[in-house]
């Protein structure tokens, strides 16, 4: 999600992560999002806030899911 000039991106658990897990960027200071300032405890409060939006506007699953159509 971007907003306010950042990029927050929350990954879900999974084999992989465990869910505390994420990306935030100053896009005005980093915009090729190279300095991931996810664990940057000065930045702890915008991330908390972004993450909350993020998380209050994700739009409901489907009801049904879809059609399996592949043949793995």
């Amino acid at each position: 999600m971007v907003r306010d000039g950042y990029l927050v991106t929350a990954y879900a658990p999974t084999n992989q992560y465990d869910g505390s897990e994420g990306e935030l960027y100053a896009l005005a200071d980093d915009p090729q999002q190279w300095r991931n300032l996810w664990d940057d405890p000065a930045m702890a409060g915008v991330k908390a806030d972004l993450l909350a939006d993020m998380r209050d506007n994700v739009p409901e699953g489907r009801a049904d899911p879809l059609e399996r159509v592949a043949l793995v």
